[in-house]
């Protein structure tokens, strides 16, 4: 795999520079830069949103590995894999495909396309995300989020809300009497009866 992204990453860069020479601009080739130099916060993301890359890839770098800097040891265990790095540049194709249409007068300013450059963009967002958890080159653990969010991965294994309360007792309804759980699919919420 990182044999393709090397080789995918030198064909995106010779055409930004093709772009470069061609249009008398440099966006391209510094749009790509900029990614590769985002992805380097990587870790930090890793350590807000608890999500991991596969252990397979080589890595490029790990946070905190500094010697000297204290603070970051709970860090050590987020990385930058070589491949995620390498592929960074995925990140811009989206902005620099309607950047390219706009220059070359194929795409217009108006309330529609903005509203289109959105869906696209969340579509294609959507896409590169749906890719790499299929695939395996990353994966969030379900785990408490900032400001009380929680990433759920499958909704099996969602808790049930008033399932359990305190030391596993069942819970009660208005009037203190105990409630029952009926069945159900595992990836529904069940049915309370009184």
């Amino acid at each position: 795999m990182q044999v393709g992204v090397i080789f995918a990453s030198i064909m995106v860069y010779a055409l930004a520079i093709f772009l470069w020479r061609r249009d008398h601009t440099p966006t391209y080739f510094v749009a790509l830069l900029a990614a590769h130099l985002a992805v380097l916060l990587s870790p930090f993301w890793q350590a807000l949103y608890v999500f991991r890359y596969s252990e397979d890839f080589p890595t490029f770098y790990r946070l905190g590995s500094v010697a000297g800097i204290q603070a970051l040891t709970r860090l050590q265990a987020y990385v930058l894999p070589r491949p995620v790095f390498l592929g960074a540049w995925a990140m811009m194709l989206a902005p620099l495909a309607i950047f390219y249409l706009y220059r070359h007068r194929w795409w217009f300013p108006s309330y529609l396309t903005s509203l289109l450059t959105f869906i696209l963009f969340v579509l294609y967002h959507l896409l590169v995300e749906t890719v790499g958890l299929r695939q395996g080159w990353w994966s969030y653990q379900g785990g408490a989020l900032p400001l009380g969010t929680a990433v759920v991965a499958d909704r099996a294994e969602e808790p049930l809300r008033g399932h359990a309360g305190a030391a596993g007792r069942p819970p009660r309804d208005r009037r203190g009497r105990r409630r029952r759980l009926t069945g159900g699919s595992p990836g529904r919420r069940r049915k309370i009866v009184a």
